[in-house]
């Protein structure tokens, strides 16, 4: 998941959290705020979430579970 920048093959944050976004079946609005600050806040989230995803199936869990555990994680209500 997530891709690789096609210029200089570094991660991008952006890419893998719209992916992550598109599994969980959430839509997903841009911010209008500082490029540089949401980019840090955008990879802040990703390796928490990365972090938080791989732990699961280390766990055990089965990819599929491990995506059920995370909406669970989040979900608000």
């Amino acid at each position: 998941m997530g891709k690789k920048n096609d210029d200089n093959n570094e991660f991008n944050p952006v890419e893998y959290l719209e992916a992550m976004a598109a599994e969980l079946g959430v839509g997903v609005v841009k911010s209008s705020s500082n490029p540089e600050v949401l980019k840090d806040e955008i990879g802040r989230t990703c390796n928490i979430l990365h972090m938080l995803y791989s732990g699961f199936l280390e766990a055990g869990f089965s990819e599929e579970q491990a995506w059920e555990l995370i909406k669970l994680s989040l979900n608000k209500n």
